[in-house]
């Protein structure tokens, strides 16, 4: 037998024990739970945490009740301070409100397109559902026909304001969706702007298109190309 073996053999004993403590570590760590525990004669044992338990530091059942209800009060905190924060973000406000409306359509009552027909908008949407049949008719070639048409027509001398464009804009198409709000600005939003980098489509290109001009009472609102002319003489081409 080499020194080796002899060495080995010899400390035969050191390593059984270390293993019997590892062995013993593995099952007791299995059955590791936060509180409460109970011990074999059925008495219950509380425990804070789980360092409690392994520093055998236990406490009494107020104690444990107590500290659980913190617990739970720390998370419910934490969930509402991620929620603010969420609501807080610059240029996302109110945006979780517009996901939980998006997917609650037809369930929740502020989504209802039955409901919206009641509302204030209900002439707008007849107007939107007439124009969309004379669309699909062929009365019309493309949508922006309809509104320029919609802006003269329905404004004439007083003109429409930016709001009153994007939202028959919205309706055209899907007079029966959801209820107009600020969330369902964006599409249009880019169709009537203008600037060095982007000019949106309504305002400029095709036959016609939307310009600004100075009502009667001197106010600034949209017009179509070809018929403000007729109403004043200070209006202004957002395309060059």
């Amino acid at each position: 037998m080499t020194r080796f073996e002899k060495e080995y053999y010899a400390d035969i004993n050191s390593i059984a024990k270390t293993l019997d403590r590892i062995a013993n570590a593995l099952e007791n760590n299995n059955k590791v739970n936060e509180g409460p525990f109970t011990t074999a004669s059925d008495n219950t044992i509380y425990y804070k945490t789980r360092r409690d338990m392994y520093m055998d530091n236990p406490c009494t059942k107020e104690e444990y009740e107590a500290e659980q209800a913190r617990l739970y009060t720390d998370d419910i905190k934490a969930q509402d301070d991620a929620l603010n924060k969420a609501n807080n973000i610059p240029g996302f406000e109110g945006t979780l409100d517009a996901l939980d409306g998006l997917c609650n359509i037809g369930t929740n009552p502020k989504n209802d397109p039955e409901r919206d027909k009641f509302e204030d908008d209900n002439d707008l949407r007849e107007t939107a559902r007439m124009y969309t049949e004379e669309l699909e008719a062929g009365n019309f070639k493309t949508k922006k026909d309809c509104i320029l048409d919609y802006v003269t027509n329905e404004f004439g001398s007083h003109g429409a304001r930016y709001t009153d464009v994007i939202k028959f804009a919205y309706y055209l198409g899907a007079p029966n969706a959801p209820k107009f709000n600020n969330s369902n600005r964006g599409y249009y939003s880019c169709a009537l702007t203008h600037g060095r980098w982007n000019t949106g489509h309504l305002v400029t290109g095709g036959k016609d298109q939307l310009v600004k001009g100075i009502n009667k009472e001197g106010n600034e609102r949209y017009f179509a190309l070809s018929f403000v002319e007729s109403v004043t003489d200070y209006y202004k081409r957002l395309d060059q």
